[in-house]
């Protein structure tokens, strides 16, 4: 699962929507019947933010 967000602050915030995380939303609300918790620790979740798909920008690189 990708999750793209608009800034870092939010990208921070949002790292609960990660099942591995400890204060995960999935746990702490009750999302997920427990007999399927385990597949939900299958689930890869990768938080970005829009800037990863920006094509504008130049990556400056340290030689």
């Amino acid at each position: 699962m990708l999750v793209v967000c608009p800034n870092l602050t939010v990208k921070e915030r949002l790292q609960v929507l990660n099942p591995a995380h400890p204060k995960n939303y999935y746990r702490r609300f009750d999302l997920v019947p427990p007999s399927l918790y385990g597949r939900l620790q299958e689930v890869k979740v990768q938080i970005s933010n829009w800037h990863i798909f920006y094509l504008g920008t130049t990556v400056v690189r340290a030689v």
